[in-house]
């Protein structure tokens, strides 16, 4: 049986995956947002500047404004914006609304991905927290090899906004 902490960074590694997915899979499914909302390939290409650019400024501006919050509370609160930003992006129409969508979603992956990093090490004894680190951010690196292939692939079957859920 596996106890409530590896049941954590199970589940930090789940979220990391889900952002790394998330934050990748743009690139794989280019022409089907091209295509859907008429829009160049260089309008399209944006999207991964700006989730990028996004992620990178909301770091560390998360740490200043969730700082005071729990590490659980803050997870679950930055997991919800994450998903958050995924509703708009599936159920708001137009080029604007997917960009608000990925600015929101890179919120809460900006205050997720590093936190997780840090709860991650109160789970474990001082010489197992590499470790726990390392299980957390494995989630980013199976969702490179596999998450977004996948990804890839369910685009075909499903539209890419309801990839996006």
């Amino acid at each position: 049986m596996i106890d409530k902490n590896k049941w954590a960074l199970i589940a930090m590694s789940i979220g990391t995956f889900a952002i790394g997915t998330d934050a990748f899979i743009v690139a794989g499914i280019l022409d089907d947002i091209v295509r859907d909302l008429n829009i160049s390939i260089f309008k399209a290409g944006l999207i991964i500047s700006i989730f990028s650019f996004s992620y990178m400024l909301f770091s560390p501006l998360s740490a200043w404004l969730l700082g005071n919050q729990s590490l659980k509370r803050l997870l679950i609160l930055s997991s919800f914006i994450f998903l958050l930003g995924n509703l708009i992006i599936y159920a708001l129409d137009g080029y604007y609304m997917l960009i608000v969508g990925r600015v929101v979603s890179a919120f809460g992956a900006a205050a997720f991905t590093p936190h997780a990093a840090v709860a991650a090490t109160t789970f474990v004894k001082k010489e197992n927290q590499g470790k726990a680190i390392a299980f957390v951010y494995g989630g980013m690196t199976v969702a490179i090899a596999l998450g977004v292939p996948a990804g890839v692939f369910l685009v075909r079957l499903i539209s890419w906004r309801e990839l996006f859920l």
